[in-house]
């Protein structure tokens, strides 16, 4: 399995990319658990929030390997949860020091990392 784990700022087009990549080369599309979970929430948002984000996102994927499709195409790592961490809350990081439960793991291990640039279209053209 090959995994990759789009990361970057917000609106910079990590979903469009994941998602077209999962069109044109086939796998599994692991989406961002954040916009799900907060869909339903009203900031100020806590630094608890966030590891429950971050245990949402890490079960996700872990979920997609199981089936271990080709290619995972991962919308966030926990590279952006920390990121948000340190520029929401300050440089203190409690949560790069959670213990992580074993089973979730190898979804912390990406083959690519991809951080696409601000100007990303919103529809990929067709070639």
């Amino acid at each position: 399995m090959f995994s990759v784990a789009i990361v970057g700022t917000e609106s910079s087009g990590k979903s469009t990319l994941a998602r077209a990549l999962q069109a044109a080369l086939g796998g599994h599309y692991v989406p961002e658990f954040a916009r799900s979970y907060l869909a339903g929430q009203q900031p100020p948002y806590l630094r608890e929030t966030l590891w429950e984000i971050a245990k949402g996102q890490l079960a996700a994927e872990a979920a997609a390997r199981a089936s271990q499709p080709p290619y995972l195409w991962c919308d966030t790592s926990m590279l952006t949860m920390k990121i948000w961490e340190e520029h929401a809350f300050g440089a203190v990081a409690p949560l790069s020091q959670q213990p992580m439960p074993s089973i979730l793991m190898p979804c912390m291990c990406y083959q690519i990392i991809v951080c696409p640039g601000s100007r990303i279209p919103a529809r990929v053209p067709e070639s």
